[in-house]
């Protein structure tokens, strides 16, 4: 709610009364809060690998043994990673990651490790990079159940993308967003993970919101 209500702060201080909002992962779960919290300041959101913001009887069920082992093999990941004492090695340390979350599609590690330099260099605060968004996820996780099928309620336009090989947020738990949201556009992307440092990709994603966006 915290962030939802920055991004409103943020389009006042534009002079900007509707949005197109766009949030990947975390950001989706965002998206989701502000069409809820401020419909009247959203044209459309567009969710990319995320699932439903509270849960829904179908995110209840539990997950089958393959699906575990993919969530745990990623977390496995993270938790392995050895920040170093200098950028260079703390972006090496993420390579890893990333590669396992960009799928099956071609892994441009030159925009990654940008990416990563980014992450590491926009702030001043020497936290490791993502330690306030992983706190940030788990809590969200953690109160899922006080929020079961709030996404019933949305109302704007929704375009929903995911990757067929998401091992973080799985695809069936984007279904889960697919089947709450009535007459949500849904758009799988073949060979896409969760992260998408590949120009194929991007160029795939990047079509599918310009057409919907053109609908609206």
């Amino acid at each position: 709610k915290d962030l939802a209500r920055d991004v409103i702060a943020l389009i006042n201080a534009y002079n900007i009364d509707k949005a197109h909002f766009i949030g990947h992962s975390m950001g989706g779960y965002i998206c989701q809060q502000l069409a809820l919290d401020f419909p009247e300041r959203v044209r459309t959101i567009t969710i990319m690998s995320a699932g439903p913001l509270g849960t829904t009887d179908d995110s209840e069920k539990p997950l089958t043994l393959d699906e575990k082992q993919t969530v745990q093999k990623t977390w496995d990941l993270f938790l392995d990673r050895n920040d170093g004492d200098t950028i260079e090695r703390t972006v090496d340390s993420f390579i890893p990651i990333w590669k396992h979350l960009n799928g099956n599609a071609d892994f441009d590690e030159v925009r990654a490790r940008d990416y990563t330099i980014d992450l590491l260099m926009r702030t001043k605060h020497r936290v490791t990079a993502g330690n306030n968004h992983e706190l940030l996820m788990n809590k969200l996780y953690e109160t899922m159940d006080e929020r079961k099928n709030i996404v019933f309620a949305i109302r704007v336009p929704v375009l929903i993308i995911y990757g067929e090989l998401d091992p973080l947020v799985l695809p069936s738990r984007c279904q889960c967003l697919v089947k709450t949201i009535s007459n949500a556009i849904c758009e799988p992307i073949h060979e896409m993970g969760h992260m998408f440092f590949s120009n194929d990709i991007e160029n795939k994603i990047i079509s599918n919101i310009v057409k919907f966006l053109d609908q609206h």
